[in-house]
């Protein structure tokens, strides 16, 4: 059983409740549905408040500057912190504006399935390598993706093998 991850702001009110409803008709094996917020966006999932977590989109407007891609940041690092800040193991993280239409399974014992795209925008691998020098791209396929599983002792190696190469938070080093 995995539980589900949706970080969404007041703007995404509209998507958000559809989102809900076709993870709980669609998706199977899914244990609990979180949404992560500033306040309360809804009454059909738990809520995770943005205290929670180690960073807020002020300290990245601070590092990055204000501008449209602010929140796209903060986003992405609440679905990277998700499984450290409440402890799941195996979590599907996913934009409020993601509908699941039809019956849909990631994992099937041990395995978890993932969706890949040919979206290869350059910039993803330039932040790769400096994270993480040496590492590449390992296929023509990108991982970018609207909806991804991601396992917390994965994660948990990857935040601490960012950490040790440039020694701050791996919040930091990404920003």
């Amino acid at each position: 059983m995995i539980d589900v991850v949706i970080p969404a702001h007041e703007k995404d009110i509209d998507t958000l409740e559809l989102c809900i409803l076709f993870i709980k008709k669609n998706c199977i094996n899914i244990k609990d549905v979180h949404v992560v917020s500033r306040k309360k966006l809804t009454n059909n999932a738990h809520w995770i408040p943005e205290t929670r977590f180690p960073f807020t989109i002020n300290d990245v407007a601070s590092r990055i500057g204000v501008g449209t891609k602010t929140g796209w940041y903060y986003q992405q690092l609440l679905k990277l912190y998700v499984s450290k800040v409440c402890n799941f193991n195996n979590v599907l993280v996913l934009d409020s504006d993601t509908m699941f239409l039809r019956p849909t399974e990631f994992c099937i014992g041990d395995k978890s399935f993932f969706n890949v795209s040919s979206e290869n925008g350059l910039p993803y691998y330039e932040c790769m390598e400096k994270l993480v020098p040496g590492l590449k791209k390992q296929t023509e396929f990108s991982g970018v993706s609207h909806h991804m599983i991601l396992q917390k002792d994965i994660l948990d190696s990857l935040h601490e093998t960012i950490e040790g190469i440039h020694k701050m938070t791996c919040w930091e080093a990404i920003l």
